[in-house]
């Protein structure tokens, strides 16, 4: 009888020991899909915001390529952008009315100040190659103010783009776009790890 609670006890500290293993071989095995998991959860999380990120920054690229393009697309808004850098607010007024047909009113600063409130962007700074000062725009100063074109610097987000004259294709001047960092923020928010 000895030897059966012997054997009995053998294999009541077999069965535990094989119970303990296989659970414990469980949670380990648990545990290892359960961190692969996270981990391609976050990679997947990642891969999202920085997509996310791309597409922000090319539709904004793409706004400011618009912009300049637009301010540049016929000879006579190329002399109105000169003519904004070179006469005093007043003067350029008066250039643009005289110069503008009954359906199309042209002044800069108005162009300026649409894109600014429509594409959510809070400056734009214009510097022409012989200038000596930039011109920079924003919603609370929609007419401009004057800086040396050599001490003029963006900060946050901001895209510049070349203004090429269509004829010699040489650059003969920049627009620089800012936009808000809150934008990307408020557009990755959702990607939060």
């Amino acid at each position: 009888m000895l030897r059966n609670r012997y054997n009995l006890q053998k294999l009541m500290t077999f069965y535990i020991k094989v119970m303990v293993t296989t659970i414990t071989l469980f949670a380990v095995i648990m545990a290892i899909f359960k961190i692969h998991d996270i981990f391609g959860s976050m990679n997947q999380t990642l891969m999202s915001g920085v997509n996310r990120t791309s597409l922000v920054i090319n539709v904004e690229q793409a706004e400011a390529n618009q912009f300049a393009k637009n301010i540049i697309q016929t000879p006579s808004k190329v002399k109105n952008l000169q003519n904004f850098f070179q006469l005093n607010s007043a003067d350029y007024l008066t250039y643009s009315q005289n110069h503008s047909n009954e359906e199309d009113f042209y002044f800069l600063p108005n162009q300026a100040a649409d894109f600014m409130q429509n594409n959510n962007s809070n400056r734009i700074a214009f510097t022409l190659n012989q200038e000596s000062q930039g011109i920079i725009l924003t919603p609370d100063n929609p007419g401009g103010v004057r800086v040396d074109a050599k001490k003029l610097t963006s900060e946050g987000l901001y895209y510049g783009v070349p203004l090429i004259n269509d004829a010699t294709f040489q650059s003969f001047g920049s627009v620089i776009v800012n936009f808000p960092i809150k934008n990307l923020d408020d557009n990755l928010s959702t990607y939060s790890l």
